[in-house]
């Protein structure tokens, strides 16, 4: 899904505002109660991965790309 966000915005925020606009339970599945990603999420950015940019903290500029994983069952 391609959306339009505000430059400059954290990738926690954006995460908040996605789970506002959808109406879903994004921000708790994805962020634990201390405020980090749950060990089971993977955030990309533009193909790498936020812990290895500014974490949560990692500012969006125009045309990025976010991609989230949730996790995954089966074998």
């Amino acid at each position: 899904m391609a959306v339009e966000v505000p430059q400059g915005i954290s990738i926690l925020e954006f995460i908040r505002e996605m789970a506002e606009k959808s109406n879903t339970r994004l921000v708790e599945e994805t962020i634990n109660r201390e405020g980090d990603l749950r060990p089971n999420i993977i955030v990309l950015i533009n193909g790498r991965n936020i812990v290895h940019l500014d974490y949560l903290n990692t500012k969006l500029k125009d045309r990025d790309t976010v991609a989230l994983f949730p996790p995954v069952g089966g074998g």
